[in-house]
């Protein structure tokens, strides 16, 4: 006999005066989120919990899971039927996307129904997660591959064109993409970043600024590779400066760089790691046609720094012009 009861009235709380479910439900692609909407998934996914989920509990404990000389697996009895209901009912894609079969709900929500599913039954609850985990790697790789492709037309447009796209752009947003695909294996790295408040909004054209910081913190990270524990580490920081402008630095406390790469920044530098550095030289010329430089020195004890910069967006200038 069923003994679990989920909390409803406690998690219908705590989402709608806590959480603004109200707010959440106003931002883009989470229209349907609705309270009434939320309540009636939380009603739903409370009699998934009691009726299939609690009464397998103990089965699920008792037995187990058995990997077979085959290579199958062979689940608790009446977990293959529990699975195929959940399933069928939709609850393995509540946040995923809707052209896929999913139905695009915010992570609160999901929180809440699998607080469900572990509360009535944590063996089941387990046995999902490595779908999860791997619809949640496909997707990654996939955005991670857009990009790269985008950076890579942008790149050949501006070697072409020499033009740049400008637009308002979000700071951390810019260095949190490339960060993502500069930093992509780089597990040993410990990386930071400090973006000043009044730092936070550029004029830049996205993508180029993408193929500058993806081509440093690569470098960065590459060069502090096969150091101690404690000095694997990148730090970006950025904050504004005189003349209207923001100022990026990328430190690494690696080897540093040698002299002729000092000496020669202006010539055609080509990174000798893998990757997608684009260079030294090739960063230069974006950044200066933003208007802004381009420098690299090595630190004080050791390390190497680039730092860069680039116009700021000053909302108070921008409307009195």
């Amino acid at each position: 006999m069923s003994i679990y009861r989920a909390p409803l009235a406690d998690m219908q709380f705590v989402m709608n005066e806590l959480a603004g479910l109200s707010q959440v439900a106003t931002l883009p692609g989470f229209e349907d989120a609705t309270p009434d909407t939320v309540s009636a998934i939380l009603e739903e996914a409370a009699k998934f919990a009691t009726d299939v989920l609690d009464p397998l509990n103990a089965t699920g404990d008792r037995e187990g899971s058995t990997l077979l000389a085959d290579g199958t697996v062979k689940t608790p009895a009446g977990f293959k039927e529990a699975y195929r209901r959940y399933a069928e009912n939709g609850w393995n894609g509540l946040t995923k996307p809707t052209e896929y079969g999913g139905q695009n709900l915010p992570q609160l929500v999901a929180t809440a129904v699998e607080e469900m599913w572990h509360a009535a039954n944590m063996a089941f609850d387990l046995c999902p997660l490595l779908t999860q985990g791997a619809i949640e790697a496909l997707d990654c790789a996939n955005t991670e591959l857009l990009r790269t492709g985008e950076i890579i037309r942008r790149l050949r447009d501006f070697m072409a064109k020499r033009d740049v796209e400008l637009h308002v752009e979000d700071l951390a947003q810019v260095v949190h993409d490339a960060a993502a695909l500069a930093l992509v294996g780089q597990l040993h790295v410990a990386a930071s970043y400090e973006i000043a408040p009044d730092a936070q909004m550029i004029i830049a054209d996205r993508i180029q600024v993408q193929q500058v910081l993806v081509n440093v913190l690569r470098n960065a990270a590459e060069a502090v590779r096969d150091l101690p524990d404690e000095r694997r580490a990148v730090s970006l920081s950025a904050h504004t400066i005189e003349g209207g402008l923001v100022e990026v630095t990328v430190a690494d406390q690696g080897p540093g760089f040698p002299r002729k790469v000092l000496a020669n920044l202006h010539a055609p530098f080509l990174s000798t790691k893998a990757g997608m550095g684009v260079g030294l030289a090739i960063s230069r010329r974006i950044i200066e046609a933003h208007g802004g430089t381009l420098s690299a020195r090595n630190g004080p004890a050791t390390g190497a720094i680039v730092s860069f910069t680039l116009p700021l967006y000053e909302r108070n200038r921008e409307e009195s012009e």
